[in-house]
């Protein structure tokens, strides 16, 4: 958001064209289109990512973390979902400097400039949260809510459901995401 702009705001992970095709037109079908994301992306990529760039900056492992940014790069194949990853995780890096610092995450962030690893918004997440001594759990359901607030809030700004809504969602989503 604009307290900690990411970028991450102007993806809608593809709600906009399923909207403009009249295949997502209310408040049901954006749940069921939240859930999907949860239990396909967000459970099978973003978080396993995060959770092991987590670990590789707390142990220490730059050649791991940038393996794993490659891994995640070679796991989404659709270019837009990739791009906007890329670019939601170098906005994140962005944001955190200055404010959040550690060598490994300084490392990151040089690779990333020099064009030497995608900056895959998972992995940036995961090394920004490690260095901030945020612990694995708390990272984990921060990136989750943060996820399904992103699709909510997407879902607002197309017009296909108010605020009351996208809470309703939100917090329909929380077992998913723990």
């Amino acid at each position: 958001d604009s307290g900690f702009p990411t970028g991450a705001f102007a993806f809608s992970h593809g709600l906009e064209g399923l909207f403009a095709a009249g295949i997502v037109r209310d408040e049901r079908d954006i749940a069921a289109f939240v859930a999907l994301h949860l239990n396909e992306g967000f459970a099978g990529i973003e978080c396993p990512a995060m959770v092991w760039s987590w670990r590789a900056v707390r142990g220490g492992d730059l050649a791991a973390l940038l393996e794993l940014d490659g891994l995640v790069d070679a796991l989404k194949p659709v270019p837009a979902f990739r791009s906007g990853s890329v670019r939601t995780g170098r906005g994140l890096m962005r944001s955190a400097a200055g404010v959040v610092e550690g060598a490994l995450l300084g490392a990151y962030r040089a690779r990333v400039a020099a064009s030497g690893t995608p900056g895959h918004h998972a992995v940036a997440f995961g090394a920004v949260m490690a260095c901030a001594g945020v612990d694995e759990s708390t990272a984990s359901l921060a990136l989750g809510i943060s996820f399904v607030g992103g699709l909510t809030a997407a879902a607002v700004r197309l017009g296909i459901i108010g605020q009351g809504a996208a809470q309703r969602i939100v917090a329909g989503a929380h077992d998913a995401i723990a």
